[in-house]
């Protein structure tokens, strides 16, 4: 699992080591200027002809350091500084003096053609304005340019905590980023501008205990955190999962889901659907147990009592309709259940026309909206919080008490009172039909085989994401469909 941090974190973690701990600045700024040197060793950079942009903050300090080095090295290296001099701060002041007594070379006009590797060490991780002006031509430049390009800590123009684009953004092939990784280099579209991307540990220490956001990625050790499977066990040791999914022009959902759950390692499923459903999911699943209701509007509300009462685990939404015996039925489970819940599609959308429901509901519950549904949940359009998901994520979960996966091309799980995650496993192939059903299903089979309720809603993203990379890799994009990363569950090692 790795730490992840936005600028307002990154800012109090640097304050802290450096006045609490002791460790110098200048001490921090060479260990960034050696780390982004130890990068450019890579023979992939041509260092014939080197320029470095250095801006008049503390990024520019990285950056002049690091043309110091280069210089001391051999490495032909020009120097060209950005911004207004008279608000240099003091250590980048200082490694201005230094580097002119190294024999640093400064230019006053930049030679384009020239340069084979160009340094961005104008904009750090605490820009919150928009460029304009002689920076955004200088950006404008440096992308036009033919020469590789080295971002110190994060590409000037990417906003370090939602990855949004200030104005314009320099086009990194690589960004070396300090300490921790930042959240703006995960998020679109910040993460397109970064290139590959390399966390280096330069001394920066995490505060102890502040009340900052926790976000972290999962890695595949984390897949250890699902329960291991016993040699001595049964079918009920993995769990009883009840999917209510499917209507009368529905069935795909309920089907995925259900299977799903299967392939992740539930022991046993429940189908809880439209009498249309029975025949075809009885032939493509028949591991599952079915239960029917009638379209018409008729249901048999201890049918459903007693399935809820069986299962382990709860899901619901996938596929279901917003007419009337839906919302029954939804309404029926937020009032009637105990058990950990996972609310997805057709769910929400109703719960967005009853969020009193959803308020009223005091159990473990999981809610999976992708930006569609989280605006009609929010009763906002998607404009207003697309470009800061954490936090809304962050805000729904806190409110309602609840977990929170908003899917997006980085999908960000909220864990109320508790860690936010963000996804980074997954590709575009997954844009079909069916993937969310997939999610879902996948949720609800770890939760069966008692994986922890405050990691299962994230690991089940990141397991689906993995899963969907495995399905590209053998299908490719356009090709692949939802059953595909089901199937490719197979190549994974998460047992």
């Amino acid at each position: 699992m790795k730490r992840i941090v936005d600028s307002e974190a990154m800012k109090i973690m640097d304050t802290y080591t450096i006045d609490k701990i002791g460790i110098p600045a200048m001490v921090l700024m060479e260990r960034a200027a050696l780390a982004v040197c130890r990068e450019l060793e890579n023979p992939v950079y041509d260092l014939s002809r080197v320029l470095v942009l250095c801006g008049s903050g503390n990024n520019g300090g990285d950056g002049l350091a690091i043309a110091r080095l280069l210089t001391l090295k051999g490495v032909a290296v020009d120097v060209f500084l950005c911004g207004n001099q008279e608000h240099e701060t003091k250590s980048r002041k200082k490694q201005r003096k230094i580097a002119r007594k190294c024999g640093v070379q400064f230019v006053q006009e930049i030679s384009w053609t020239e340069y084979t590797t160009i340094v961005d060490a104008i904009f750090g991780v605490g820009l919150n304005r928009k460029i304009q002006g002689n920076y955004a031509s200088l950006i404008k430049q440096v992308n036009q340019s033919r020469a590789r390009v080295v971002a110190v800590d994060i590409p000037s123009g990417v906003s370090a905590d939602n990855g949004a684009i200030l104005g314009c953004a320099i086009h990194a092939d690589t960004t070396v980023t300090f300490a921790f990784q930042k959240s703006g280099l995960l998020l679109y579209p910040g993460t397109k501008y970064a290139g590959r991307v390399l966390v280096e540990d330069i001394g920066i220490l995490e505060v102890p205990s502040t009340d900052l956001k926790h976000l972290y990625s999962l890695e595949n050790s984390d897949l250890t955190m699902i329960p291991a499977r016993m040699e001595h066990s049964n079918k009920g040791t993995y769990g009883k999962v009840l999917v209510i999914a499917g209507s009368d022009k529905i069935s795909g959902a309920a089907y995925l889901s259900a299977l799903a759950a299967f392939r992740v390692g539930a022991g046993m499923v429940k189908i809880y659907t439209s009498d249309e459903n029975r025949e075809v999911l009885q032939q493509l699943l028949p591991e599952a147990m079915v239960t029917t209701y009638h379209s018409t509007g008729k249901w048999n509300e201890e049918e459903l009592k007693a399935d809820m009462e069986w299962a382990d685990v709860i899901g619901a939404g996938p596929g279901i309709g917003t007419e009337e015996i839906a919302e029954t039925i939804v309404k029926y489970v937020l009032t009637h259940n105990q058990k950990p819940l996972v609310l997805d599609a057709d769910a929400l959308n109703i719960i967005s026309v009853h969020p009193d429901w959803l308020e009223d509901y005091h159990g473990l519950c999981i809610l999976t909206p992708h930006l569609g549904e989280m605006a009609r949940l929010l009763h906002k359009p998607i404009k207003e919080f697309a470009d800061d998901l954490v936090s809304c994520a962050d805000e729904f979960a806190d409110n309602y008490k609840v977990t929170v996966v908003l899917k997006d091309a980085r999908t960000v799980t909220a864990v109320e009172g508790r860690h936010i995650y963000m996804n980074t496993s997954g590709n575009n192939g997954m844009s079909t039909a069916g993937s969310g059903d997939v999610l879902t299903g996948m949720i609800l089979g770890l939760l069966g085989r008692k994986t922890p309720f405050d990691i299962a809603a994230a690991l089940g993203v990141f397991l689906h994401g993995k899963a969907g990379d495995a399905a590209c890799e053998k299908k490719g994009a356009s090709y692949m469909m939802a059953s595909d990363m089901i199937e490719a569950l197979k190549e994974l090692n998460f047992d």
